[in-house]
């Protein structure tokens, strides 16, 4: 039977280390957010929040700024875990699968990985990517509804944190 999600219960001694925001900055942060998620095993991605960073005021004009100043707010779900929140900053590129009659949202096990070569031979920028599955960054995908494409997002950062915890 799977298990519920339910809405986490105030313990100050626990709470603040279970709750709190976990940055992404080496292997084995990688390890500990794959570890807390299960791999992702059997979840689902419940919700996005994207914020580009460009902005426009009145009087003032557009506000376009010359780095990636984007934030995505990813929601998965799932019965290993329960809610998790992963903050991805300087979205580079993202693609994301919805359901679909041809395509089944459930994620089998996320791939996340550093990578320092996707922006050419001269530049070394290490970038976080998150994916659904098998992803490699220099296959171009082709737009055709009818495929099973995978949803993924390439950032320079990455934080996560849990918003609920699954009930055992």
């Amino acid at each position: 039977m799977p298990r519920r999600i339910t809405s986490p219960v105030p313990d100050p001694d626990r709470d603040a280390a279970l709750y709190a925001w976990h940055g992404v900055e080496t292997e084995a942060d990688l390890t500990a957010l794959q570890q807390a998620a299960a791999a992702f095993h059997d979840a689902v991605i419940s919700g996005m929040e994207l914020e580009t960073g460009c902005r426009y005021a009145a009087g003032e004009g557009m506000y376009l700024p010359s780095a990636p100043e984007g934030q995505l707010l990813l929601y998965v779900d799932s019965d290993w875990f329960g809610r998790m929140e992963l903050a991805f900053s300087g979205v580079r590129s993202f693609r994301f699968q919805p359901y679909t009659e041809n395509f089944f949202p459930e994620i089998q096990e996320a791939f996340v990985s550093f990578r320092t070569d996707l922006l050419g031979k001269t530049r070394d920028d290490r970038m976080i990517v998150w994916a659904d599955g098998c992803f490699d960054p220099f296959v171009p995908e082709r737009l055709d509804l009818r495929s099973v494409p995978t949803s993924y997002i390439i950032a320079h950062e990455l934080q996560w944190r849990l918003l609920q915890e699954s009930e055992e």
